[in-house]
């Protein structure tokens, strides 16, 4: 009998193809999930250190508000020499106010021995002991003497029953050790109070007193031995804190499905996942990089937290060449507070700032995270819009318009704000792009304000200087035109840059009439040899030569008189005296040049 081979041939080859590819889909997926379970890790770290510094916020807030509070009898007892008990019960009491609701008692020591206890009826008995005699209180009360630094510890064991955690201010005199303020608050109360502030940093919390023979301040004590715990150290409290800190709730990942997924969709499904994964690793290190820029001051606005117009500018540049080599949309948002000025002026700058604050919070929460917000100056904003049309910057604008006029400042009132939108055109200068939206929102303003203005222009159009670019069409055989042909075409686009960085009408009409020598200078030498060669539409070429000078000095002698936008002049300049005059007459005798 003849035994069958399942194993041979072409099955085997097969197989092992089929093995190979199951292995390189296995792995490939597996080391994804690997680095996506390592950025989830550190995102969870992120967003952990996050809440932590809010819950730490809250905590700090806790501390100075009741060491504060009381900072107005530590004056007195250093202001006075002689005490009556009546005035220090009445004073105590002024400044608690209504701050008994957590707050069990304040005694006040002398030294370290109880001279006054408030509430005074229900404290009798505490009057006259000597903390140093307590032992669980005693460490505490030698440590604030000695160091002279406000310390929290608890809950601890009270001189009147019951326990409590105990927060003691040190009170100096004529710069010597006088005695201390104890401020005893209830234990339910205060961890009732922590817990708010984990709900609401969502976290749970363990801390534990370092100075304090690592006793348990707050939460579970199961925390401390927890891996997944994340320990911060905190010196706040007057003494040293451990606070070990775990995520009040979970979000799972379905690692293990997205591997069995991606076994069986195969090799190319594993393609997709790895050009995914490169792209999610990408763009992560770029937030990275991009919050290490955020961490220097030179990016940021120091008022409102946004970007400031320096790192606005730079990324301007990064995204026009992104447009002009990939060929996408980009739209800016350019806006400012309407009679902001007034503002100021009736309620001070102050207020002005708070409003500046608010504006710059509310237009943050409303915008992608691909969008860069940033002051542009004063009551002056202005967003990029990567990615986004005329259409849908004008959407975004209008949305953040009610959002800006829904809001109420507590002193102000209402504020509202004109937008001005443009659509950058490829190739087009920066300066033209902004002077566009600059123009919209004058529009904006001069039409009633509170309102978006967004024109739909072509590239074509007299606001749109785009820059000109050098082709070998214009070629014309003689090398000395040729030259000059390319020298203007250079000058030109610098004269253009130039004029938007200028602040002065004057400074713009110089600059275009340096530029209008060259350009003559070349007139004169093209028509030299021109003649020399007896180009049949001579007279003809130095008439046009003529008409472009006439209408270019018509054009400034309005520029000068009507104090308008130089825009049109410019764009006659390069577009019709220069590149428009090689297409439509100096091409004519590029033949002629060549038979010479």
């Amino acid at each position: 009998m003849k035994r069958i081979t399942f194993f041979k041939g072409k099955n085997r080859k097969a197989i092992r193809i089929s093995i190979i590819v199951g292995l390189i889909n296995l792995i490939l997926l597996t080391s994804f999930l690997v680095i996506f379970i390592r950025i989830d890790n550190q995102k969870k770290t992120l967003e952990l250190t996050q809440n932590y510094n809010k819950f730490d916020d809250k905590l700090r807030g806790f501390f100075i508000y009741n060491t504060n509070f009381i900072k107005g009898f530590t004056a007195y007892i250093q202001t006075f020499e002689q005490y009556n008990d009546k005035d220090v019960y009445t004073y105590i009491g002024h400044l608690l106010d209504n701050n008994l609701d957590y707050i069990r008692n304040i005694g006040i020591l002398k030294d370290t021995t109880i001279m006054w206890n408030y509430p005074k009826e229900e404290n009798v008995k505490t009057i006259g002991v000597d903390l140093l005699n307590i032992p669980s209180q005693a460490e505490g009360v030698r440590r604030t003497k000695e160091t002279l630094k406000y310390n929290f510890e608890g809950p601890i064991d009270l001189v009147q029953g019951g326990t409590g955690y105990v927060m003691r201010i040190p009170i100096v005199k004529n710069e010597k050790y006088w005695g201390m303020v104890s401020i005893v608050l209830k234990a339910d109360k205060v961890k009732k109070l922590f817990e708010t502030y984990e709900k609401g940093s969502n976290i749970k919390v363990a801390i534990l007193n370092k100075s304090s023979n690592d006793s348990l301040v707050y939460g579970d004590k199961s925390m401390l031995h927890n891996k997944k715990a994340v320990e911060f150290h905190s010196g706040f409290s007057g003494g040293y804190w451990n606070i070990y800190v775990l995520p009040l709730s979970h979000k799972g990942v379905v690692h293990n499905k997205l591997l069995w997924i991606g076994v069986f969709m195969g090799l190319l499904f594993t393609l997709w996942v790895s050009i995914r994964s490169y792209k999610y690793i990408q763009m992560n290190e770029e937030i990275k990089n991009m919050n290490n820029l955020l961490s220097l001051d030179i990016v940021k606005d120091k008022l409102t937290g946004i970007y400031n117009r320096n790192f606005l500018d730079s990324r301007i540049i990064e995204e026009i060449e992104r447009v002009n080599r990939h060929d996408g949309n980009l739209s800016m948002i350019y806006f400012d507070l309407d009679l902001f000025k007034k503002v100021n002026d009736t309620y001070g700058h102050r207020q002005g700032d708070a409003v500046l604050k608010e504006v710059a919070r509310v237009v943050s929460g409303e915008l992608r995270a691909s969008d860069i917000f940033a002051r542009w100056g004063g009551e002056e904003f202005a967003i990029l819009m990567p990615e986004t049309t005329l259409t849908g910057a004008i959407a975004v604008a209008e949305k953040l318009r009610i959002a800006l006029e829904n809001v109420v400042h507590p002193v102000v009132g209402k504020v509202t704000s004109s937008f001005g939108v443009a659509e950058y055109f490829s190739d087009e200068y920066i300066g033209s792009w902004f002077n566009r939206a600059d123009n919209e929102l004058y529009i904006a303003k001069v039409n009633g304000r509170n309102r978006v203005s967004g024109k739909v222009v072509s590239k074509t159009d007299v606001s749109v200087l785009v820059k000109v670019k050098w082709t070998d069409e214009w070629l014309c055989g003689n090398e000395s035109i040729n030259q000059e042909h390319k020298i203007l075409l250079k000058l030109g686009n610098e004269m253009v840059e130039n004029s938007y960085k200028f602040s002065k009408q004057d400074e713009i009409i110089q600059s275009v009439s340096n530029f209008l020598v060259h350009m003559i200078e070349h007139f004169e030498n093209e028509e030299v040899i021109l003649k020399s060669i007896n180009y049949e539409h001579y007279q003809h070429h130095m008439d046009t030569h003529e008409r472009l000078i006439n209408k270019f000095n018509k054009l400034k002698k309005e520029l000068e008189d009507t104090n308008a936008k130089p825009e049109e002049l410019l764009n006659f300049l390069l577009n019709d005296m220069l590149i428009g005059h090689i297409e439509k007459e100096d091409l004519k005798y590029f033949s002629s040049l060549s038979k010479e």
